[in-house]
């Protein structure tokens, strides 16, 4: 059954689509760039997957401005604008702590808001997650985007590929719900900007990432990920950064959910 999709307002007056389904824990996923709740409901596999969380705690997924079914008619794209969206959901929803989970770009934004909110995040969960955009991702992405407009359709192809990691039978259907979830000068602007994100200043002790305070099994790592990261702790509970889906899946599956219900959970759509 396709959610039931819903608007909040953020505090400069965007309009930003969301949905909650399911009961108990809330996990609230945020992704960019490719988003469109109403398009990504079609496919297959993702659909699949949210199905999976929604039978675990409450589903969040939410359109960032600019994106999906979201208010398009926007230009900043800082990470302070885009954490705007995610609080207008959750505060929409009554959400006092939520898991937040973050895909594709998204990660820095999550990390954010952990450090800034970190009683309100139970568990942190990014998906190949990085603090800034690292060089061997953007150089390359930054020359497709560099190509001719008439080239879109094959730029949002190789993005699903190289950039979303999606296989060849699925990067034609995963690339046509990318280029209804933004136009081309809006992805453009969107890229520039995000270059500019850097959550690590002042994260870090004596030049390292400190780990410490994150309480995480270590097959839940891909020993990639940590480089980079928010080098102290953002969050009361615990951490999950894997490029690995078996292992996101595993980690979803495999008893880190609190044994109880968080009374937190969201509320009945109005």
């Amino acid at each position: 059954m396709e959610p039931r999709i819903q608007y909040a307002k953020t505090s400069d007056g965007v309009s930003i689509a969301y949905y909650a389904m399911g009961h108990g824990t809330p996990f609230v996923c945020m992704n960019l760039p490719n988003s469109h709740l109403q398009m990504e409901w079609q496919m297959s596999d993702v659909r699949q997957g949210f199905e999976t969380t929604a039978r675990l705690g409450t589903l969040v997924r939410y359109d960032h401005r600019g994106f999906g079914l979201s208010d398009r008619d926007v230009s900043d794209f800082s990470i302070e604008a885009l954490l705007r969206d995610l609080q207008a959901v959750v505060d929409r929803l009554e959400l006092k702590s939520f898991n937040l989970v973050a895909y594709g770009v998204s990660p820095p934004l999550a990390i954010a808001f952990a450090a800034a909110q970190p009683d309100r995040v139970l568990k942190l969960v990014l998906w190949s997650g990085f603090a800034r955009l690292p060089e061997t991702f953007t150089e390359p992405i930054g020359k497709l985007l560099a190509l001719d407009a008439s080239q879109w359709e094959f730029v949002t192809e190789s993005l699903m590929r190289l950039g979303m990691g999606w296989s060849d039978e699925m990067s034609g259907p995963a690339a046509a719900t990318f280029r209804e979830s933004v136009v081309r000068d809006t992805l453009l602007e969107f890229w520039r900007q995000s270059q500019e994100w850097n959550v690590t200043s002042g994260s870090r002790k004596g030049g390292q990432t400190d780990w410490s305070g994150c309480r995480a099994r270590a097959r839940d790592h891909d020993p990639r990920c940590p480089r980079g990261y928010l080098g102290r702790r953002v969050a009361p509970g615990e951490v999950c950064a894997s490029g690995d889906g078996q292992l996101f899946r595993s980690w979803l599956t495999s008893g880190w959910l609190p044994e109880k219900r968080s009374p937190h959970s969201a509320p009945a759509p109005p």
